[in-house]
């Protein structure tokens, strides 16, 4: 399970990020043969709320990492916590390089669970009649659910529109981006994240959006 010691096996027990019948399963699996166990027996499950594959630990709780908002098509890797399971975050998070406890790094992989992501995006753009209509039919067109608009107005007749959207991935998102790119008056799109600068697709490819 990828713990350091029987201390850490026992707390693992009691906050219940490991079960006793994931441990019966794993030396039932042992008892058969150890070499079959290392070349074809890695246990690959799919957490139960985010269809994230979990590859070589059994079926633990995951959720997504509040600092980076990681979403399918995206590199991704897991982290086991002491009491919330596997928190999976972007390979290029700045929190996973501070890890200092590698041993509970762990392989993780998106599912093929269909699953709605939130994100948030910021727009700037010229304001004009007809400007906010235009922006909301090309989420809709992608067939996006919209959960909230805030609209900011500035002196230079500049106007910042802030999205909160469900996305079901990096595909959705950059189809998305490509669109309202073409907006008329639309001048910059970002995807925002819990970090302080927030990611420009102008003048780069939407995959280095990671």
């Amino acid at each position: 399970f990828r713990l350091d010691s029987d201390e850490d096996i026992w707390a693992a027990l009691g906050s219940g990020v490991i079960s006793t019948a994931q441990i019966a399963a794993r030396l039932s699996i042992l008892q058969e043969s150890t070499t079959q166990l290392n070349e074809t027996k890695e246990i690959s499950l799919i957490g139960s709320s985010q269809g994230i594959e979990v590859l070589g630990v059994g079926d633990l709780l995951t959720h997504m990492a509040q600092c980076c908002h990681p979403l399918p098509g995206e590199q991704i890797i897991g982290y086991v916590t002491r009491s919330r399971g596997v928190t999976i975050h972007r390979d290029s998070c700045p929190n996973v390089k501070a890890f200092s406890d590698h041993e509970r790094i762990v392989t993780v992989a998106w599912g093929h669970t269909r699953n709605l992501y939130p994100i948030r995006l910021s727009i700037e753009a010229l304001d004009r009649v007809g400007l906010l209509r235009d922006i909301t039919a090309g989420v809709s067109s992608e067939g996006i659910n919209m959960l909230s608009v805030i609209t900011e107005v500035h002196e230079d007749s500049m106007v910042s529109i802030f999205l909160t959207i469900q996305v079901t991935g990096m595909e959705q998102v950059s189809r998305l981006f490509s669109r309202v790119e073409n907006i008329k008056g639309v001048s910059n799109i970002h995807r925002i994240t819990s970090s302080k600068n927030a990611i420009s697709s102008k003048g780069q490819n939407i995959s280095k959006l990671r």
